[in-house]
């Protein structure tokens, strides 16, 4: 819902709201209100105001929150996808450490296994639902955390100097720079989804 100030909204959101109740008690079906929260989306960067009136489902209190995950993607109350992208590197690197403890001297998967399990499972994972949040990836601190999984990977492939720059390696692994991956990604996604927009 959207409107000219806080309250308003509220009211509208809660209009809505009993609309959803009439609609499940016709259609015979049951919701869960204690899965639902509300979000109020800003740009302000100080929050000049107050929580305002709860709302309400089904009887049920329903909370106010800064974040919330819908299928697979993190949406914060500001929109600029900080939250999700962390949590995606943070996951990426998780399935990184688990390739890396499946490792040993003279055992464990080759080289060309694991750059095949990077680019089809972890790459892939990471790149889920681009085409909303591609564009936060243009910051620098971004490239340089996402830069730091071409370099882990890199280092499992095979053993090299620890001064090995994190470029050379990306070109010898034919690694293209992530940020770069998850534009690509969001590109085709955006093409296949207005593939009747003419």
């Amino acid at each position: 819902a959207k409107g000219p100030d806080l309250p308003s909204v509220v009211s509208l959101m809660q209009q809505s709201l009993k609309s959803v109740e009439n609609w499940s008690k016709q259609q015979k079906l049951q919701l869960c209100p204690t899965k639902t929260v509300a979000i109020i989306f800003h740009r302000k960067t100080k929050k000049t105001f107050s929580e305002p009136k709860k709302l309400k489902l089904f009887g049920h209190t329903i909370e106010y929150s800064q974040s919330t995950r819908y299928l697979g993607v993190t949406l914060d109350h500001k929109l600029n996808w900080k939250i999700h992208i962390e949590q995606k590197i943070q996951k990426a690197k998780r399935h990184l450490m688990m390739l890396k403890q499946s490792l040993g001297v003279r055992w464990g998967p080759k080289g060309k296994v694991l750059k095949w399990m990077y680019k089809g499972i972890v790459l892939p994972s990471l790149t889920f639902g681009s085409i909303i949040w591609a564009k936060a990836c243009e910051g620098k601190g971004v490239k340089e955390k996402l830069s730091k999984l071409n370099r882990l990977i890199s280092l499992l492939i095979c053993p090299m100097r620890k001064s090995t720059p994190s470029a050379g390696l990306e070109v010898l692994f034919d690694f293209p720079p992530i940020d770069l991956v998850i534009r690509e990604a969001a590109l085709k996604s955006y093409l296949r989804v207005n593939v009747h927009n003419r």
